[in-house]
């Protein structure tokens, strides 16, 4: 146990079983809300529960505890397990705190000891069950999200359009949520060495021109029309498809034309990317594609832009919120739509230019100080 926090001083618990060495959206938000909250001034201090059965991730956390304000907490139980329902109770009467927040709402704790602040990244299978990996698993998913969003004491979320789903879903009252925009990391900014970009360029292999597009292999990333889409236009423009990101469960793209294409060094697949050359990656590439069906936020949006990379993203959900007047908007279910703006953008080094100076405007307009100062207002409040 942690000495008392000084009288008035707020202690603040946080699910951090999302934070491991290969970011996704839940993780890399956990990472970053923790990261400023350890370097914001103040009495507070924050209890972070981390997965006992992965040490390995504690490394990511270890230089937070320097700050003096951070509490290492294991548990034994992991991320997504049932059981969290019942033992965040006892957990956290034996560690304390005055607020819990779940970056991860679904499987919330009941009759907590403290106020439950839960964030709800997106509403996905809610919209579409049919995207629900293990499908027989949805009623029990519904359920637990839906408990979890009305026994919360206060709900953040990151756009406008989570929040829109998340009453029509649940029937909540609208006050009681947050929207509160992720911001974008300071290291995301353009890369112009040429020997650091090389040094990139090599380590993965990638091409002198490429488009570039990130994210898992789920439905909603939409990869398969993009790939479609690409496909229609590449013998009109020079550049190559890069794609990056975990292809999972047999998730591989396959078709005669992509087997082509791939052949041909026209698509790339790259299963991961090292967090310290995302920034050269973004900067080399000359698009970056967000073809998703539905997105909570849409982060790499932001950071590609931060990096001076032209977008071109979905006109659906939070994207148009993100991105504002700073991407080209295309149909993410029409393909020739998809490809057209995929050709407009490839074609016109005036329109990526464009593109990319009003991006770095954009992305100038999102911070995590900003997203970490208002998430602690909700916690003081």
């Amino acid at each position: 146990m942690s000495a008392p926090a000084p009288p008035g001083a707020l202690a603040i618990g946080i699910d951090c079983r999302f934070i491991h060495e290969r970011w996704d959206g839940i993780g890399r938000y956990s990472y970053s809300l923790l990261a400023g909250l350890c370097g914001m001034a103040g009495a507070h201090r924050i209890v972070a529960f981390v997965d006992a059965a992965h040490p390995n991730r504690l490394d990511q956390l270890n230089g937070f505890v320097r700050s003096g304000k951070l509490q290492i907490q294991p548990i034994e139980f992991s991320a997504f397990h049932p059981r969290a329902i019942w033992r965040w109770r006892v957990i956290l009467r034996e560690h304390p705190v005055d607020r819990f927040y779940m970056p991860y709402h679904v499987w919330a704790p009941v009759r907590l000891p403290c106020p439950l602040i839960s964030m709800v990244y997106d509403q996905i299978f809610d919209r579409y069950p049919r995207y629900m990996p293990h499908g027989y698993l949805w009623p029990l998913y519904k359920l637990a999200s839906y408990l979890a969003i009305r026994r919360s004491d206060r709900i953040i979320t990151c756009s406008h359009a989570t929040e829109r789903d998340i009453v029509r879903f649940t029937g909540v009252d609208g006050h009681k949520i947050t929207v509160i925009p992720l911001g974008v990391d300071a290291r995301f900014r353009p890369v112009h060495d040429p020997h650091q970009r090389q040094i990139v360029r090599t380590r993965y292999g990638l091409p002198e021109k490429f488009v570039l597009a990130l994210g898992t292999r789920r439905p909603h990333k939409n990869i398969n029309r993009l790939v479609a889409g690409f496909a229609h236009i590449a013998g009109d423009v020079p550049q190559t498809l890069v794609i990056v990101g975990p292809t999972g469960g047999g998730a591989r793209l396959r078709s005669r034309t992509i087997a082509a294409l791939t052949r041909q060094r026209r698509i790339i697949e790259l299963q991961y990317v090292e967090e310290r050359d995302l920034a050269a990656l973004y900067s080399m590439a000359e698009l970056f594609v967000q073809p998703s069906i539905i997105e909570g936020f849409g982060l790499p949006v932001l950071e590609a832009m931060a990096c001076g990379c032209p977008v071109a993203c979905s006109n659906t959900t939070s994207l148009p919120e993100v991105a504002g007047d700073a991407a080209l908007l295309f149909d993410p279910i029409s393909v020739p739509a998809l490809a057209a703006a995929l050709r407009q953008a490839l074609l016109s080094s005036d329109l990526r230019h464009d593109l990319s100076q009003r991006g770095l405007r954009r992305a100038g307009q999102f911070s995590w100080e900003q997203t970490v100062a208002t998430t602690m207002i909700i916690f003081q409040r």
